[in-house]
């Protein structure tokens, strides 16, 4: 029993055993399960905080990308607008930027004590007969820049936005005080577009008649400037040197210069500027605005309120506001059609920066001036840029203006002779006054005198170069104009034929012959000047022969150059040619290509203004010291002739005095010298030749050498700096010092 008990109970043993260890095991498996629960728990969450981090992180980096897309979006738009601010623009997105950026600049100052005082000197300058508005322009301006917009309108290739804006920044922001504050605004305002938009158009579409165009602040000329400078027109006499850009000649501030296809120039435009302050756009608005109806005698008017103010006939009090801004309107547009008539062009403009003025001549109606107004002050900011919005602005209109002056023909010198003479002129206080006092004063400038007669046929001088035997005789132009031929003498040439030509004749051969006529031989005019033989190689020498002789000359060079001066004395358009446009001038002299028609001969003339006539007679002299070297080293001299009527050039320079001369030939620095030939040894023979000739030249260089090629061999021109030494024999000849700086050097050339 106890042996069954001590089993039983040690089986419950076990099994209590087996229990509690069974119940530990399940303890411990839930202790490990609870802390894999906590872990697997500890792990989600780690998870979930990694998710959130790493969505977090995702989110930041969408929002980082998105911030880059933002920033690189903002750097392609800036860039973008960049780029466009340095691209080229297209017509009228240009024009409305020059509108928008420019004008705003322009600030008038209105205090009366900080500006410029002065008016407009207009004294002795022609003014109109008749005074109209250009009704035409409007239509004219409508269709030329329809024809701008077909043509180039699509193109992007006028100066971006960054240029505009550029040109602003160089613009002094300060008010404008005087003419000089106004120049550089005016240029970039209205003139740089118009040259830009016109040379576009040239290039796109070529055109036969010029292949460019420029706004210059000189004529393409010898400076119209004689010796006796008056003072500025605006000002009173300056007190100190003027800065280069304000001149103190009577010329226009500004000139639109055409480039031909054979690379000449000639002037085209007239431009004019104004002080701000004193031609104020109100005020010419008042006077000639599409509201104003100006009289047709707006200028005569002027004048003769003038004329009787001065004389004491109106008092002073009654002259209005309206007729103070009427004469401040005649005297300025009276400046520019002056300079119109003196240079023959038929279109101009004048500016203040508030307004523009377009003025136009047409026809032979020179005594009649046409005017446009142009306002300037057009707010587009803020409208679309379109065609239609800125064919108003002034840059636009300008361009039309310049395109029809581009396709005008300027005017000759007859021409403007014939209108200098017909027109009247603005009085003069002292004109007045002696009219008031019943003084009866010729006018500022009398009528020509008569042409003057041809020479004897016996030249006093003998050697028939039209030279005097010495420097203090006077010119053979002198002599001739003073001398009258004896009746019945013989001395007047025969023309051409033998017998007499009709003006219609003479006409008709000087307009299709003369100016292709090529120029005589050195020989040729070498015998016309010594009363010598024909030379047969001259091309012209079939207009040379007459009936008596095929052998001799017909004239002497005497009788040629007062056959000339008579010719120019009747027709400053017969057988006179400028080359200012060939770039043949030079400070005070300029060349022209001659022709007297009844006999062809062909030659050039140097000619200068009336202050200078001192440098043709001294050239003169040297010429006739070289006598012996005429023809071979330097060219034919046949004389010195004034005018009776001053001949006009493209610059308003009036040429009185002229050289005739033989063609020499091209310049060094542009001639085509033969292959062989050591130019250096031909300048120096040249020089050398001088130098035995007892002639220092003074101013050698290669302007002033040219290669002849009738000759073969260098000749030498302008000799205004050459001075006279005691000539040497041949081997004492040192043609280097000249050259050297050894024998002095007086200055520079072709005038």
């Amino acid at each position: 029993m106890d042996e069954d008990l001590q089993k039983k109970l040690e089986r419950l043993e076990r099994e209590l055993k087996l229990k509690n260890a069974e119940l530990i095991r399940e303890t411990e498996r839930a202790e490990r399960e609870t802390i894999r629960a906590d872990r697997e728990a500890a792990e989600r969450a780690r998870e979930a905080e990694r998710a959130d981090r790493e969505a977090a992180e995702r989110a930041r980096e969408a929002e980082r990308a998105d911030r880059e897309a933002a920033e690189r979006a903002r750097e392609a738009e800036r860039a973008d607008r960049e780029a466009a601010k340095h691209r080229k623009t297209n017509l009228v997105q240009y024009l409305y930027n020059v509108q928008t950026i420019v004008f705003p600049v322009l600030v008038v100052e209105d205090d009366p004590t900080k500006v410029a005082k002065g008016e407009t000197n207009v004294e002795n300058k022609v003014y109109p007969c008749a005074f109209y508005r250009w009704t035409e322009f409007p239509m004219l301006h409508t269709t030329k820049f329809h024809l701008l917009v077909q043509a180039i309108g699509n193109l992007e290739a006028l100066p971006s936005l960054s240029e505009v804006q550029s040109a602003r920044r160089t613009l002094s922001p300060t008010p404008r005080r005087d003419e000089q504050d106004i120049r550089a605004f005016i240029r970039a305002h209205a003139e740089l577009p118009a040259a830009d938009i016109v040379s576009i158009y040239l290039e796109e579409h070529p055109d036969p008649r010029t292949t460019s165009f420029e706004f210059r602040n000189n004529a393409y000329g010898i400076d119209a400037n004689p010796p006796l400078i008056t003072h500025g027109e605006d000002q009173p006499p300056p007190a100190k040197r003027r800065s280069p850009d304000k001149s103190t000649t009577l010329a226009p501030d500004r000139w639109g210069i055409r480039t031909n296809p054979d690379d000449t120039q000639a002037t085209a435009l007239i431009g004019e500027y104004k002080a701000a302050h004193k031609a104020r756009a109100w005020r010419f608005q008042n006077v000639l605005g599409d509201n104003a109806h100006p009289a047709d005698t707006l200028f005569t008017d002027c004048v003769g309120h003038l004329e009787a103010r001065r004389k004491g006939q109106l008092p002073g009090h009654t002259a209005s506001v309206v007729s103070q801004d009427q004469t401040t309107v005649a005297r300025v547009l009276c400046q520019a059609y002056h300079y119109m008539i003196t240079s023959g062009l038929l279109y101009a403009y004048v500016s203040s920066g508030g307004c523009m003025i377009f003025l136009n001549i047409k026809g032979t109606h020179h005594g009649d001036l046409y005017f446009h107004f142009v306002p300037c002050s057009l707010d587009l900011e803020g409208q679309q840029p379109t065609a239609e919005l800125v064919r108003s602005t002034p840059a636009a209109q300008l361009t039309t203006l310049s395109l029809l002056a581009l396709e005008a023909e300027t005017k000759s010198p007859g021409w403007i002779d014939k209108a200098l003479g017909d027109l009247s002129r603005w009085p003069s206080a002292k004109t007045i006054k002696s009219q008031s006092q019943g003084i009866g004063t010729p006018s500022v400038f009398p009528p020509p005198p008569p042409p003057p007669p041809p020479a004897d046929d016996d030249d006093e001088q003998g050697d028939g170069s039209g030279m005097p035997k010495t420097p203090q005789q006077q010119s053979l132009a002198k002599r001739t104009r003073e001398e009258s031929p004896r009746r019945g003498s013989g001395s007047q040439p025969a023309p051409l034929d033998g017998g007499s030509q009709s003006g219609s004749q003479l006409q008709a051969f000087t307009r299709l012959s003369l100016s292709a006529l090529p120029y005589c031989t050195q020989a040729c005019l070498l015998g016309l000047s010594r009363n010598s033989t024909l030379d047969p190689k001259c091309p012209n020498i079939c207009l040379h022969f007459r009936r008596r002789s095929k052998q001799h000359h017909p004239i002497s060079g005497a009788q040629l150059c007062s056959l000339f001066q008579s010719q120019l004395a009747k027709d400053l358009d017969i057988g006179c040619e400028c080359l200012d446009r060939y770039g043949m001038f030079g400070r005070v002299g300029v060349l022209f290509k001659i022709t007297v028609p009844e006999y062809g001969y062909t030659l050039v003339a140097k000619g200068v203004q009336a202050g200078y006539a001192d440098v043709l007679a001294k050239e003169a002299h040297i010429y006739s010291y070289c006598r012996n070297l005429q023809g071979i080293k330097i060219p034919v001299h046949l004389g010195n002739i004034d005018l009776a009527r001053s001949y006009p050039t493209q610059s308003l320079a009036f040429v009185k005095h002229m050289m005739l001369m033989s063609w020499a030939g091209i310049t060094l620095d542009d001639a085509d010298v033969p292959d062989g030939i050591d130019i250096s040894d031909e300048i120096d023979d040249t020089v050398g030749a001088l130098y035995c000739a007892g002639v220092c030249h003074g101013d050698v260089r290669d302007q002033n050498l040219v290669w002849n090629k009738e000759v073969a061999g260098v000749m030498a021109i302008d000799f205004h700096m050459a001075t006279t030494i005691a000539a040497k024999r041949p081997h004492e000849s040192d043609s280097d010092e000249e050259r050297e700086g050894k024998v002095p050097r007086l200055g520079v050339s072709l005038a």
